[in-house]
């Protein structure tokens, strides 16, 4: 009864002197799974890599990749959002890679971003953000993704030809250029909060005159806004988009949408992460 007693003297000092101490901040930072120097436009990317539950490479099996823009700033999005879809099995097992860039200051990170996603060369929206770069890199860094991403993803993990491509906001855009420009590179496409205003929406008469080789694409898309997102035309211009490409009746295309109501352009990002992933790779029960 002693001994008792004691050893619960002894963990209460414990406890109270844990209770006293002030809790130490810790900065967890993320460190990207691989830096790539590419020779297309002199850039350095950084990938992020999640991989799905059970994935080995003792075995033969092959998985689909879903790569994504702006990598480090949604890891943990994507990366936990999986992790929950996953416990109930609503999605399938799919590698996740996140593309990033290597600047760590967010006024470097956004000025690179803008060119990189950025289909041409917009004066008027360079001087309206003040960006460092110009913009209309878009041609450049989808050859950087083609033939110095990709392939260095399916070198390094079992990867198989199901690939899927998701962006936000100016990744959005760049998105549904991918679409339009090489709509089979991908066969997934995620395109959020798209920023189809761009050069007098451009990229919405790009898919006007899609080219008649392209009656056949076997792909989904899922797109989708905020209906309080502050941005002209967000959600009339994605919506706009999708009906395009519903009326076309391209052959083995399946198109869905979704305007999240009470939800800004940033407020809504969790949102689209868990409904694009459910959308594109969902599984059915």
């Amino acid at each position: 009864m002693k001994n008792i007693i004691l050893a619960s003297i002894v963990f209460l000092a414990f406890s109270l002197n844990a209770v006293g101490q002030k809790a130490t901040f810790v900065d967890h930072k993320l460190v990207p799974d691989h830096s790539i120097e590419s020779k297309i436009n002199k850039r350095s990317y950084e990938l992020y890599v999640s991989l799905p539950k059970g994935y080995s490479a003792k075995d033969s099996l092959l998985y689909p990749v879903l790569y994504y823009l702006d990598g480090a700033l949604l890891y943990y999005t994507f990366h936990g959002t999986r992790i929950v879809l996953d416990l109930d099995r609503e999605i399938e097992k799919v590698i996740i890679v996140g593309i990033g860039s290597s600047e760590t200051e967010i006024r470097s990170w956004f000025d690179n971003r803008h060119t990189d996603y950025s289909p041409s060369y917009s004066k008027e929206t360079d001087l309206k953000y003040n960006t460092k770069t110009k913009s209309g890199g878009a041609s450049k860094f989808l050859a950087v993704l083609k033939n110095e991403i990709i392939p260095f993803v399916d070198a390094h993990y079992k990867s198989n030809d199901n690939r899927g491509l998701v962006g936000s906001s100016l990744g959005g855009l760049f998105t549904a250029y991918c679409l339009v420009k090489e709509p089979k590179l991908f066969n997934r496409y995620g395109i959020n909060s798209p920023a189809l205003w761009w050069q007098d929406k451009e990229v919405l008469k790009m898919e006007k005159s899609f080219p008649k080789q392209n009656s056949e694409l076997n792909i989904k898309v899922f797109a989708s806004v905020g209906a309080l997102d502050p941005a002209v035309d967000m959600e009339k211009n994605m919506i706009a988009f999708c009906k395009s490409l519903r009326s076309s009746n391209y052959k083995g295309l399946e198109v869905s949408s979704k305007v999240f109501d009470g939800e800004t352009h940033m407020s809504v990002i969790a949102a689209q992460v868990s409904r694009t992933l459910t959308s594109l790779y969902g599984v059915k029960k």
